[in-house]
């Protein structure tokens, strides 16, 4: 940037001076004094550098821009601000109504400012459609009044017991980690979810900005807006605690803007307690639901300080860079315009040695994860309310993506800065974006579909049933062991039936000695008796086919798994129960279930299966001889695979008691080889890893279908 401006003389003969009402505050951020400039009317900030804020002080009315310019230039030297700089300083303070021009003021150039000033803050309430603002009232005086009632939360012992808290929801979390992890995936498919989320959230959201509000009030702040934000058309309480950011103290700052985080902690913390204390119920399901939006929503969203919510403000103040997000956006474009554009003579957003670090992690780091969570929420928003979702998602997109790229293809066509380079400068964005289109779209990358799988037998041939009813008289073993073919797994005990083949064999006996003595006497009376040999031998056999039955032998060796650990000598047990499993030596048999969208990538010859088990999630192993059901699943054959218990596949929740798949679903079944015994239903991590394929066509393939299963021809 020159130190020298063409509009200069725009300026140069004006005498302003600083609006009586406008307040001014001294900041320090890296050593460095800033001042910040607040209208206690509009609620507007300005921060101004040392050096400007030095020609700002001494705009008096009378003096002109020029000569407090020249003066202050003997003084600050090489810290003096460029004529452009001045400019920019006295233009922003004006259409901020911060300082009089030094001229009568226009009453209809006031009236036209203030109308437009009102259509900003109107349209900037209603510019994203997810989060509408609408103002209520000024709680301040209230604010006031209650202040002195809830003063004591600020004190050490509270303190101390939240940190007690914090520290046992933590450590109940820990040890019931797996049956939490079950009942948070099982809270996101039932039906009452959504219902008691509506009745929690703005509660929960309302005691976050009173948070944010009584805190603002406790070091000497004031509140002047409450209102309603309709964040995903649900209504949820907000404050303009925006007082804060004249604290001197950034530790006051930041605390302010880590309130609401800390009031929703304490909620989940508590919340956490009583799931777990409480019996099954309604209590305990609003528990949870209060645990999950208390915890996880506010660490990966508001206590994230790559989105510009609490945890964004606590972040800045914190490392002591204000308006971080803006400033590392400005200092990315700086590079782009500076390194590509290679636009002449311009000024760095920098102020201090280490802060183009920060920018450069932070703004990367950010435009990152809110990609991931635009596609995140566009793709639910179009799998669960397609209609409205597309609505939504279009105007997402155009908010972060179409509005940026148009306005840098106008910046780009028509700003003065590029009027001596703009050719060379359009040949390089060119290149680089024919090199992003190459990247996304010729050079292959890893591609993988992921899913739970579960150990099970491979066939019913695995699968030792009872072949009658009785009493077990004999059980091989409570645990696994390796069997031989035909040896005897177990043996049911049935008095009564031996007790009936007995007999059946000593009336056989009689009737084949009167038949004898009665083909010699009585040829009516023999053909009678042989009708009652032949019946009576189909009994005695069918008995001793299901006296055989009673010994339950293996078919061939293997390990011989029980389904049972209780299995006790003298149990009853009925015709046709699982009574163990088979597993062949040295493999487990895979289970697993994917989409159908995902089976012809599955399919191909270039797939490959790796897996974890559960039990050692260290070992990589591959699967072999894949197989996929001829016909979508009617039912998913273990819980492990549905969502209720940490799998892949959403089931129905209206049908708690049986796991429907909501979308076409296919199994899945391989072998695997193994070294050791792996235990029938443990929990196995899959991936199929697909021939490599371009990112760009990895997304597009990803959002065709999402819209080629919602679009309703």
């Amino acid at each position: 940037m020159s130190f020298y401006s063409e509009n200069w003389y725009r300026v140069a003969d004006l005498t302003p001076r600083l609006r009586s009402h406008v307040k001014v505050h001294r900041h320090v951020y890296r050593g460095q004094p800033w001042y910040l400039l607040q209208d206690d009317q509009t609620g507007q900030f300005m921060r101004l550098s040392y050096g400007s804020w030095r020609l700002v002080s001494a705009l008096d009315g009378h003096r002109k821009i020029a000569d407090l310019w020249h003066e202050f230039g003997a003084i600050l030297q090489a810290e003096q601000p460029s004529q452009d700089e001045i400019i920019h300083a006295v233009s922003s303070l004006y259409r901020a109504d911060l300082i009089h021009a030094g001229k009568m003021p226009d009453v209809f150039e006031l009236t036209e400012r203030a109308e437009k000033t009102a259509r900003t803050k109107l349209v900037s309430r209603f510019k994203n459609p997810m989060a509408i603002r609408i103002k209520l009232f000024d709680p301040d005086r209230f604010l006031t009044a209650t202040l002195p009632v809830v003063r004591w939360l600020w004190s050490l012992p509270v303190v101390l017991a939240l940190v007690a808290l914090w520290m046992g929801a933590a450590a109940l979390a820990l040890m019931q980690w797996d049956a939490l992890g079950q009942a948070i995936a099982l809270a996101f498919t039932a039906p009452w979810s959504f219902a008691i989320l509506a009745l929690i959230y703005p509660i929960m959201k309302a005691l976050h900005e009173l948070g944010h509000a009584y805190t603002t009030k406790f070091y000497g702040g004031e509140v002047h807006e409450i209102g309603l934000m309709f964040l995903l058309f649900m209504p949820v309480p907000y404050v303009d605690a925006s007082a804060s950011l004249a604290f001197e103290n950034k530790w006051h700052r930041a605390f302010v803007a880590a309130a609401g985080i800390i009031v929703e902690l304490i909620l989940a913390a508590g919340a956490l307690v009583i799931w777990t204390l409480a019996e099954p119920g309604f209590v305990r399901d609003l528990a949870l639901q209060v645990a999950i939006m208390g915890g996880v929503s506010t660490l990966l969203f508001n206590g994230n300080p790559l989105l510009r919510f609490d945890g964004y403000h606590v972040f800045a103040d914190l490392i002591e860079i204000p308006n971080l997000g803006q400033r590392s956006n400005a200092w990315l474009l700086f590079q782009i315009k500076q390194r590509l554009l290679r636009i002449p003579d311009l000024e760095t957003p920098a102020t201090t040695g280490s802060e183009p670090r920060w920018f450069a992690v932070y703004g990367l780091s950010a435009l990152a994860y809110r990609m991931v969570i635009l596609w995140v929420i566009s793709l639910y928003l179009l799998t669960h309310f397609f209609v409205i979702g597309v609505v939504l998602t279009l105007v997402m997109l155009g908010n972060a993506i179409v509005l940026p790229l148009a306005k840098a293809v106008k910046f780009l066509l028509t700003d003065p800065s590029l009027s001596q380079i703009r050719r060379p400068a359009m040949v390089r964005v060119g290149l680089v974006l024919a090199a992003l289109a190459l990247l996304l779209f010729t050079v292959p990358v890893p591609y993988a579909t992921r899913t739970t799988g579960v150990v099970w037998p491979a066939d019913e041939k695995a699968t030792l049933r009872s072949g009658a009813t009785g009493d077990l008289a004999f059980f091989l073993s409570q645990s696994p062991v390796q069997v031989a073919p035909g040896e005897i797994i177990a043996r049911i005990s049935d008095p009564e039936g031996q007790a009936g083949l007995s007999v059946l064999i000593a009336e056989q006996r009689e009737t084949a000695l009167r038949f004898a003595s009665a083909q010699l006497t009585d040829r009516a009376l023999a053909s009678a008796l042989e009708g009652r040999l032949n019946s009576g031998q189909d009994a005695i056999d069918l008995l001793e086919n299901t006296q055989k039955a009673l010994t339950l032998r293996a078919p061939t060796g293997g390990l011989f798994v029980p389904a049972q650990a209780h299995d006790q000598i003298g149990q009853m047990v009925q015709r046709g129960q699982v009574l163990g499993y088979l597993i062949a030596p040295g493999q487990a048999e895979i289970r697993t279930a994917v989409p159908q969208d995902q089976t012809p990538l599955i399919l191909a010859q270039e797939t490959q299966v790796y897996l974890r088990f559960a039990h050692h999630p260290d070992r990589l192993h591959r699967g072999v001889a894949l197989r996929i059901s001829p016909a979508a699943l009617t039912e998913l054959p273990h819980p492990a695979l549905s969502d209720r218990a940490g799998g892949h596949v959403r089931v129905d929740p209206a049908q708690p008691d049986r796991l429907i798949p909501l979308a076409a679903t296919y199994g899945v079944d391989f072998t695997v080889a193994t070294a050791d015994y792996v235990p029938l239903g443990l929990h196995v991590d899959v991936k199929f890893q697909h021939a490599p394929r371009p990112l760009g066509l990895q997304i597009w393939r990803r959002a065709r279908q999402v819209f080629l299963d919602r679009l309703p021809f």
